[in-house]
């Protein structure tokens, strides 16, 4: 399903009184991930090699999960 274009978002929150949930996609996520895991790092140094890991982890997980959407099982 394609995301609503900038008119139909419009018009939905007209609507509805609200704005739509971005979809929740790579693009979207690995920029998040990276900006916690940054920020954490700043903030306690000490949790670098578990920032790390957890990050790289999260991100092979999202870069992965594309390959099996629409998978049957």
């Amino acid at each position: 399903m394609l995301a609503p274009s900038i008119h139909e978002s419009a018009s939905l929150a007209k609507l509805t009184g609200k704005l739509p949930m971005p979809a929740l996609n790579q693009e979207f996520i690995s920029p998040l991930v990276a900006l916690i895991a940054g920020i954490l790092i700043l903030l306690m140094p000490r949790l670098l090699n578990y920032v790390v890991a957890i990050y790289l982890i999260v991100i092979g997980i999202i870069g992965l999960s594309h390959h099996f959407q629409g998978v049957p099982t």
